[in-house]
């Protein structure tokens, strides 16, 4: 675990707001590549759902960790019971009822699994969706969790995004995250009048790339009452891939997308960002007391065997 403090845009505490997800986790492969290990997490209080997790190992295709390995997908599972999920008990003893991992390869080789574990004790406005790229080149659901959101789920298991329309389409086309404010009055956002309903107000799209494929779109789509995240950044390689610069970025209380700055730099092995473009895996900043953010997620998305970006959480 890291702690650092990291410059960021302002954006002031917001009382009485809950966080989406309750812990993230990085899994990685063991010297050897036979199992995951814990790299690192945010776990908040669950201290022992922690000290659990940092003991055990998942090996290929085993527990939900090695099931996004095996399966070389995102996987959703909102539900622990009778699936194949290792540590139901202790889940649920900490609160905690649903997951989504995110594997994250580097050609054919996984670099590692990011789990997100949400809990369903409290009202949760939010989702989390996959999508799929079907035969006539448009994008279907897959999966997804939407905490509270039963109408809006109902909705987003019924809709196709053709290429090019819509946010995951939007990504498909771009190949590149893909950002969107102030959904519920958005024409390029096709669910606007249901994400209105839903308290839904921005959102983030991640390609996601297996080896030479790109047939999945990650959504995160957020509200401001229980909010994925505080804050998004995408970060991109410049032309000669000699730094990144600042592409865009979110921020959940103002609901504005920041258009790219060029000015903004990091260079390779620089902070958080510049380390996750270095190592190719996740990495975790917990912010010491009093800092503007509690912690940051920085995700590197490859393409084939090279960066395409690195997406920064804040909460």
């Amino acid at each position: 675990m890291t702690t650092e403090t990291l410059d960021s845009s302002p954006n002031a505490s917001s009382p009485g707001k809950r966080p989406f997800l309750r812990v993230t986790e990085i899994w990685v492969p063991s010297k050897n590549r036979s199992e995951l290990e814990l790299y690192d997490g945010i776990y908040g209080e669950l201290e022992e759902f922690r000290e659990h997790s940092s003991s055990v190992r998942f090996p290929y295709g085993e527990g939900l960790p090695g099931q996004a390995w095996q399966n070389r997908c995102p996987i959703v599972l909102n539900d622990f019971e009778g699936t194949y999920f290792k540590r139901t008990k202790e889940a649920h003893d900490a609160g905690l009822t649903s997951a989504i991992a995110l594997p994250i390869f580097s050609g054919e080789f996984l670099r590692a699994v990011i789990v997100f574990l949400c809990g369903d004790s409290e009202a949760l406005s939010g989702a989390i969706e996959i999508w799929k790229l079907n035969d006539v080149d448009s994008l279907d659901f897959k999966d997804g969790y939407y905490g509270d959101l039963d109408r809006f789920e109902h909705l987003s298991k019924s809709i196709q995004f053709p290429r090019g329309h819509g946010l995951p389409g939007t990504t498909l086309v771009n190949r590149l995250p893909t950002l969107m404010e102030k959904l519920s009055g958005s024409s390029s956002f096709l669910r606007a009048r249901y994400a209105a309903e839903a308290g839904i107000r921005t959102g983030i799209a991640l390609p996601f790339f297996e080896a030479e494929s790109f047939d999945t779109v990650v959504t995160f789509l957020s509200s401001k009452s229980t909010p994925i995240a505080r804050r998004f950044e995408i970060w991109l390689p410049s032309p000669d891939r000699s730094h990144l610069f600042f592409g865009a970025g979110i921020d959940g209380d103002t609901e504005h997308v920041t258009t790219a700055d060029l000015t903004k730099t990091i260079k390779h092995g620089e902070g958080p960002i510049g380390k996750c473009w270095l190592k190719g895996i996740p990495e975790v900043i917990i912010q010491p007391p009093g800092s503007e953010y509690d912690s940051l997620l920085t995700i590197p998305i490859i393409d084939g065997a090279l960066l395409n970006s690195v997406i920064v959480c804040f909460q």
